[in-house]
């Protein structure tokens, strides 16, 4: 059988950028076929680029996208990491947590109202004794510090400075439960030596109790937690009454904010 022959035509091509991107078995072009003009070149230029080009401009478009949700995301008023009225030094250390409160009120089987709390808890009311009066003093220690070098950033020249350097001032959490506590006081002013009427006294009682509930007033209104507290119906005595321990809180962590506060601890007390 035989087999009919051909012979190559040399055939020039009308389409100039096929001769001019012919590869050779390496996969690259020919000295003879590189592109020529400018903007062949940078065609061609732009298409052995993009391979790498393209996924490094995708992964800095979700950069910048990860960096404008960051910096939209943060509210001046978050209280999880500091709001702009407060301390920097201490917003580091704000963690948050959620749990409820151990107070509660319910009534016995006579219908008798009676104060319950949490077993185990520490015991901040009742009738006075040492170690009610710990506890207060363990939560209201210091009140006031005293920051002084970097640490003092932003608050230079807002409040008394010390002979040594160091800024004095109080903490705003700390004053409010000593006001709390000087009110628990004025529960058992007998107990406590309190003589509502010395008028040699040059800070009377009555108007510093008198300050102190309108500050946790102010500070109360100001938080305005809107938590909801279920009710409770007791069928017997035709009463009801909030389950306070059902409510769960969202709350900073106190301790950890404390301890922090002690190395900062005055020198002198801010009362």
């Amino acid at each position: 059988m035989e087999y009919a022959t051909y012979s190559k035509v040399n055939q020039e091509s009308s389409d100039a950028s096929k001769s001019d991107f012919s590869e050779d078995e390496g996969g690259s072009l020919l000295m003879s076929q590189q592109p020529k003009s400018f903007v062949a070149r940078l065609s061609y230029a732009v298409k052995r680029s993009w391979w790498v080009a393209g996924p490094l401009l995708w992964l800095l478009s979700l950069l910048a996208t990860w960096i404008i949700a960051s910096v939209a995301s943060k509210s001046p008023y978050d209280i999880s990491v500091g709001l702009d009225t407060e301390l920097e030094l201490f917003k580091p250390h704000i963690e948050m947590y959620k749990t409820t409160f151990s107070s509660d009120l319910d009534w016995d089987a006579n219908g008798t109202l009676w104060r319950i709390s949490r077993p185990g808890s520490l015991q901040y009311v009742g009738d006075p004794s040492p170690e009610i009066d710990a506890n207060w003093e363990d939560l209201t220690q210091g009140v006031a510090i005293d920051i002084k070098g970097p640490e003092a950033k932003g608050i230079e020249g807002t409040t008394y400075q010390k002979p040594d350097g160091s800024w004095f001032l109080a903490i705003e959490a700390f004053h409010q439960l000593h006001c709390l506590n000087m009110i628990r006081k004025a529960l058992d002013v007998e107990h406590y030596g309190i003589n509502e009427k010395d008028q040699s006294d040059t800070h009377p009682w009555r108007m510093h109790i008198e300050h102190c509930i309108d500050a946790l007033r102010e500070a109360i209104m100001c938080r305005a937690e809107v938590a909801p507290i279920p009710m409770e119906f007791n069928a017997k005595y035709r009463m009801a009454r909030p389950a306070f321990v059902a409510v769960e809180h969202t709350c900073r962590n106190f301790t950890q904010i404390r301890d922090f506060m002690s190395q900062y601890k005055a020198t002198q007390p801010l009362f």
